[in-house]
């Protein structure tokens, strides 16, 4: 635990040397404390793989981490299961299909079912990093091959699942002040825009009409990325026809038209659009 404990305060330095820590095959030796019935050298190890992960994702695939990780999100310790999320995020950069082959995604949704909605600061911290491990993990590019999306799609063909994801998203549309959080959400919608969604896939729409007037709400937001990432997003879903925006109650429509107007030609011509 001593030794740990060293270890982990020096990975938590700016300056942590990390690569040395990777290359002198440190990373499987931490491994195997993380679902120790020590609760404080458990909780040294997450946060130390945490810390690695951020500049040696493969070495700590390699030390056979995930599943671990997987297991620590729902730990009843909030800073443990912070820390694991945090580390898996990182990783669905570079590993988006091996973690949700682990169950990644079903797990980190069942963690925000038992959160319910975040009240405090360490509330919001922890649903930071899961918002994020969220848009990592459905993260669908134009590059993509269809085995991501097929993936992705599996899991969210389980209705619990589904609304789940749809909850969790307006939660974050909700949270203003959470700037990271809001613009998370946004990319996470846009790739579920991309995955073409609807009944005629035989899988039932991923996202609501309650989702729109969220969306519309951003228009308004201080900061112009999520202001152009709201606007993106109505646009491809109206693109994709995930949803038939025509019929949604505040209509999107008015505020769109205002945009039309707006000096930034980036952001008018995305409103035209």
């Amino acid at each position: 635990r001593k030794h740990m404990g060293e270890l982990e305060n020096m990975l938590s330095s700016p300056k942590a040397p990390v690569k040395e820590v990777a290359n002198a095959g440190l990373i499987p030796l931490v491994a195997k404390h993380l679902l120790s019935s020590d609760r404080k050298l458990a909780a040294s190890a997450v946060h130390a793989i945490a810390s690695i992960t951020y500049k040696c994702s493969t070495s700590v695939m390699k030390a056979g981490c995930v599943s671990k990780l997987v297991d620590l999100v729902c730990d009843e310790d909030g800073e443990i299961a912070r820390n694991a999320i945090f580390a898996l995020s990182n990783l669905a950069v570079d590993f988006q299909d091996k973690l949700l082959s682990n169950n990644a995604l079903k797990q980190i949704l069942w963690r925000l079912k038992q959160l319910g909605e975040p009240t405090t600061k360490k509330g919001w911290m922890l649903w930071a990093d899961a918002m994020r491990l969220i848009t990592n993990l459905v993260n669908i590019t134009d590059k993509d091959d269809n085995c991501t999306k097929e993936m992705v799609k599996k899991v969210l063909k389980h209705k619990g699942d589904r609304q789940e994801l749809i909850r969790v998203l307006k939660v974050s549309l909700s949270g203003k002040d959470q700037v990271d959080v809001v613009e998370d959400a946004l990319r996470g919608i846009l790739s579920l825009a991309k995955l073409h969604v609807c009944k005629h896939c035989g899988i039932p729409q991923l996202l609501d009409m309650e989702i729109i007037p969220l969306l519309t709400l951003q228009f308004s937001h201080s900061c112009y990325k999520i202001k152009k990432l709201a606007v993106d997003c109505i646009q491809d879903v109206v693109y994709n026809s995930v949803l038939d925006v025509s019929k949604c109650r505040p209509s999107p429509i008015k505020p769109l038209k205002e945009l039309m107007h707006n000096p930034n030609q980036e952001l008018s011509t995305c409103a035209a659009l």
